[in-house]
């Protein structure tokens, strides 16, 4: 519930979206600010499937299917996993319209198909809809928006209570599932789609390079209690606003940290952060530091407090 204090406590009424396409429009307006992705296209039909809204992962390289429900009938890991089969065995489609909207010659090996995504946004879900979640290697998010009086909207992302259990091995059951797009996939999205998880990322590194991570990890957590940890193949970014503060890539003998801004931001008198800007490299950001030992986390720390309070 939100409240309002006006010369008196009072509840704002929740007034929700008028309709379905009302919500959708909404957020495909404000794409950037409220998910962090790049709109693509509305209404896009690929075989016996017509996707709301198609958006762009700019960071991990992949394709986001976006949909919206105004009511609570709808099923998240079948209608999930239908979509994800249909992209993975369409994606000439999906690349064909990315090159249409933003006029340029992208390849199917330019995109990361490991990484594709389903988000649901709606204003409630049921206690089913919320426990099919609980997975650890899940391809989906549930986003709550809700809309009240005076123009205030509520959007968050429903995190999941549990996720020790492993999906590995469902198969959506649906017509999508079994087709073969021509290039030896199967159209079974648990055999494309990775969820990256913070041990995958921390297997490459020694015990005192995992160390320092989690002292590292633990402090850029404690900044802001909106700060989210988000694995991916190359790194573990840490995510506030839907936007990457910080990216940590573990390596056998060090951790390559970014900093996402422009180089020369941040005040480094001890020169600890080399410029990246022109060089290519993984993480978000300009600014790039190497950490072999704590000798230097003391300042590191700084700069990466720095760098929070310059965001915020």
């Amino acid at each position: 519930m939100l409240y309002r204090t006006n010369g008196q406590f009072t509840e704002l009424r929740e007034i929700g979206f008028p309709t379905e396409k009302a919500m959708q429009l909404f957020c495909e307006q404000n794409m950037e600010a409220l998910l962090g992705l790049r709109f693509v296209t509305s209404e896009f039909s690929v075989a016996q499937f017509r996707f709301d809204s198609i958006a762009y992962n700019s960071s991990l390289k992949a394709f986001v299917i976006i949909e919206y429900k105004n009511d609570r009938n709808f099923s998240v890991v079948d209608q999930g996993y239908s979509y994800i089969a249909t992209l993975l065995n369409h994606k000439a489609d999906f690349v064909l319209k990315y090159n249409q909207v933003f006029n340029v010659s992208k390849g199917l090996g330019d995109f990361d198909w490991t990484q594709v995504r389903v988000f649901f946004v709606a204003p409630q879900y049921t206690k089913y809809q919320l426990n099919s979640i609980n997975f650890s290697n899940l391809p989906m998010e549930l986003w709550k928006i809700k809309r009240y009086e005076q123009d205030i909207i509520q959007f968050e992302p429903i995190k999941p209570t549990s996720t020790g259990a492993s999906i590995s091995g469902y198969v959506a059951t649906t017509q999508a599932v079994g087709e073969n797009n021509g290039n030896g996939n199967t159209g079974n999205p648990s055999d494309e789609v990775i969820v990256y998880t913070e041990d995958d990322c921390l297997k490459a590194g020694n015990d005192s390079i995992r160390e320092l991570y989690i002292e590292l990890r633990d402090y850029v957590l404690s900044l802001d209690d909106a700060i989210s940890l988000k694995p991916t193949k190359l790194y573990v970014g840490f995510q506030l606003n839907n936007h990457n503060l910080v990216d940590m890539k573990i390596q056998k003998n060090s951790i390559i940290l970014w900093l996402n801004t422009q180089y020369g931001v941040l005040d480094d008198p001890h020169g600890l952060i080399k410029d990246v800007t022109h060089i290519g490299h993984h993480g978000n950001g300009d600014c790039q530091i190497k950490i072999v030992n704590n000798i230097h986390m003391g300042y590191i720390k700084d700069l990466i407090n720095a760098h929070y309070r310059n965001q915020t």
